[in-house]
């Protein structure tokens, strides 16, 4: 499986951000930006396992927090659509 290279750029960008506000194990962004390819596809792939991880270590909260997402996604689509909906009753349309 072939990524593109601006996906690329943009996981290597959020991973530097997450890295840096967890000080913890958080290396110079310049350094990051050093290593060979290969390297920085290694450390995306262990902070994909590590979520994957986390999500599957308590499966009810990961299943809650997804639903609260989406119910939020589905009231805020609502929210901005009704003065279109609105404006359609009004109309006859």
């Amino acid at each position: 499986m072939i990524i593109e290279r601006p996906i690329v750029e943009i996981l290597i960008k959020f991973l530097l951000v997450v890295r840096s506000r967890l000080k913890s194990w958080a290396r110079p962004e310049a350094e990051m930006l050093a290593l060979p390819r290969s390297a920085r596809f290694r450390r995306i792939i262990d902070m994909f396992y590590l979520i994957s991880v986390n999500l599957l270590r308590n499966p009810r909260r990961a299943i809650l927090t997804t639903l609260a997402i989406a119910v939020s996604i589905f009231v805020l689509s609502v929210l901005l659509s009704l003065p279109a909906i609105a404006d359609r009753i009004l109309t006859g349309c």
